[in-house]
């Protein structure tokens, strides 16, 4: 990390991936930096002290970055995280993903706008939104759409504000089974901190209430 440890680009309101010991995710916000000692606001994750982690620091514009370590839940001070490990560098950027219902996205293609005069222009076409991550999203779609083609998707999560995100098509599944439509993977394009931040966040929240309602 340009020579740096991880760690030291840690800042409070820097954003973790924890997994516990089965694979779960879930999201903390660092508190604090000190000598090596993590301190997070994990008051809502499903944390024991004592209970080993893999900790995910994702990077803008670098990489994703792991470590092992341990957590130390302490009343007083909170959520401890001591490392047990060093962080590796990771270059795949994968981001946990989520099925959406109910929900849609509205899709443009810039190129087709500007070929066509204003007035004839038509309305953006709506999709079934499958999934979706910090990193990209799933929808139900003709296959009209090409790889590497570019698009704008614009779409609401429940709890979150409105997104218009540039994205790249990176995925495209033909039709099956008698439908119309296939699956088209999509690859969000220069998210900002904010607009990552806001993806994580709900992902996250989805994640804890449908598994308090197992």
């Amino acid at each position: 990390m340009s020579g740096e440890a991880p760690e030291k680009r840690l800042r409070p309101g820097s954003r973790l991936i924890l997994q516990d010991s089965r694979g779960v995710p879930f999201e903390v916000v660092v508190e604090r930096v000190d000598e090596g000692t993590i301190l997070v606001d994990a008051s809502d994750a499903p944390v024991a002290s004592g209970e080993p982690v893999v900790v995910e620091h994702r990077v803008s514009g670098d990489a994703r970055y792991r470590a092992r370590a341990q957590l130390d839940v302490d009343p007083a001070q909170g959520v401890r995280l001591l490392p047990i490990e060093r962080w590796e560098r990771d270059n795949q950027r994968s981001y946990v993903r989520v099925r959406t219902y109910g929900l849609e996205v509205s899709v443009t293609r810039p190129l087709e706008e500007l070929e066509r005069e204003p007035r004839r222009r038509p309305k953006p076409a709506r999709y079934p939104m499958l999934d979706v991550s910090a990193g990209g999203a799933a929808i139900r779609a003709e296959p009209r759409f090409e790889l590497g083609e570019e698009v704008v998707c614009n779409f609401e999560l429940p709890g979150e504000c409105c997104f218009a995100l540039p994205a790249r098509v990176v995925r495209v599944d033909a039709p099956r089974g008698g439908r119309q439509r296939g699956t088209v993977g999509v690859e969000f394009l220069g998210l900002d901190e904010n607009h990552r931040a806001a993806l994580l966040r709900w992902v996250f929240r989805e994640q804890t209430k449908r598994r308090r309602a197992r």
